[in-house]
């Protein structure tokens, strides 16, 4: 079973993609930012499912991080945001190497067939 880490500062938003996902797929939670990318090290995702706006470290940032050479891990990268400016959003996380971006208000539909078309599930 594929093991997705899902990183977000609100709790609620965890619980509920954590109960869409649970039956298909090994979740693993983290809250907020900071200390995200020792999670990463530590869990090694198949994929990461991780907020824009996060404190002390954004979705972006860990992003990017994952995406680097330096990192050793690069798995696929989805980044979601509750962000009304969608072009700005769409840019950044793109050019963090995000292999997709959703908005929080994603269906379960959509972010079931992403995550299968990622994992190749």
């Amino acid at each position: 079973m594929k093991r997705i880490l899902i990183i977000d500062d609100d709790t609620t938003c965890l619980a509920a993609m954590h109960q869409m996902l649970k039956e298909d797929y090994r979740i693993s939670l983290f809250v907020g930012g900071s200390g995200a990318i020792e999670a990463v090290e530590k869990i090694r995702p198949d994929l990461l499912v991780v907020d824009r706006h996060m404190p002390e470290l954004s979705g972006i940032e860990i992003c990017k991080w994952v995406k680097s050479p330096e990192s050793g891990v690069n798995v696929p990268v989805i980044i979601y945001s509750a962000t009304q400016d969608l072009p700005e959003f769409e840019h950044e996380a793109l050019a963090a190497g995000a292999d997709l971006i959703l908005n929080k208000t994603y269906q379960k539909e959509k972010l079931v067939s992403t995550i299968q078309s990622l994992l190749g599930a």
